[in-house]
């Protein structure tokens, strides 16, 4: 390095030429002018130049992982509706009456206003169709369960319970009853259910009829109030009482709502009050 150093500085000490020429200043007093000049052309050759040299930098590829794909709703069973209720604190009292009872997974699920009360998972509709007949013994609150469809994730297979059909419970044997007497029946004001309104006459008609098959209830007639045809079901004489049974048919009545007009209910029970 110090070899290469002093070489370099002889050079730039050859490239430069001067001229060297004494002067006066006109009072008397010399002095020296030292011309000088520098000649690159002769340095050029002789400069040491050191050009950088950088080595690529090295990346370091981690493996491509696959994303992980979320679990979708792939599964389809087939399940028991058995009621939809306004308060969830109620379906959550009858989901866990009825998993106590039946030994079968239960969930409240909302439903738009409501929270239906939904029993079973099952592959198959026969399964969830033997459920629901047996939910329908249990209480006359459950005579409008019906089966359904439902999307569910992968995991629903791990539950307890899934697509097992609880045995069935051996009948209490009654004794016979006693032949009714037919009730006298009163014209009076009390409160009934209104399912749907319609303005033509054949419509009304066949919504009554699907109406009575679907909730096992004979007392569901039509009223005409111009222009509507109204279905109306129930008649009782206290308003908690038609709330009741319009917390019921919504699950299949979403429209299903209390009205004030004339029932017709036993004499004994309108003498009472």
């Amino acid at each position: 390095m110090t070899r290469r150093f002093l070489l370099s500085t002889a050079a730039l000490l050859c490239c430069l030429t001067g001229a060297v020429s004494a002067q006066n200043d006109g009072d008397g007093r010399d002095f020296v002018v030292i011309e000088e000049s520098f000649d690159p052309a002769r340095f050029r050759d002789d400069l040491l130049l050191i050009e950088p040299v950088f080595a690529p930098p090295v990346v370091q590829t981690a493996p491509i992982t696959p994303p992980v794909e979320a679990d979708t709703f792939s599964l389809i069973v087939h399940r028991v509706q058995v009621i939809a209720l306004s308060r969830v604190d109620g379906a959550r009292e009858v989901a866990q009456q009825l998993s106590r009872r039946l030994n079968v997974p239960v969930d409240v699920v909302p439903q738009g206003d409501l929270h239906a009360v939904r029993a079973g998972l099952f592959r198959e509709a026969e399964q969830a169709g033997l459920l629901r007949g047996r939910i329908a013994l249990l209480s006359d609150d459950y005579a409008g369960a019906y089966v359904m469809t439902d999307s569910l994730t992968a995991a629903a297979t791990d539950r307890p319970g899934f697509d097992m059909l609880p045995p069935a419970e051996i009948p209490v044997s009654r004794a016979p009853e006693k032949e009714e007497l037919p009730v006298e029946l009163v014209r009076t004001f009390g409160w009934r259910v209104l399912l749907g309104q319609f303005r033509d006459h054949g419509e009304a008609v066949s919504f009554q009829r699907s109406a009575m098959r679907r909730l096992r209830r004979e007392d569901v007639d039509i009223q005409f109030q111009a222009p509507w045809y109204k279905v109306l079901v129930g008649n009782f004489r206290q308003e908690t009482d038609s709330q009741r049974l319009v917390e019921r048919v919504r699950a299949h009545y979403r429209n299903a709502t209390k009205t004030r007009g004339e029932v017709f209910l036993p004499k004994e029970e309108v003498n009472s009050f």
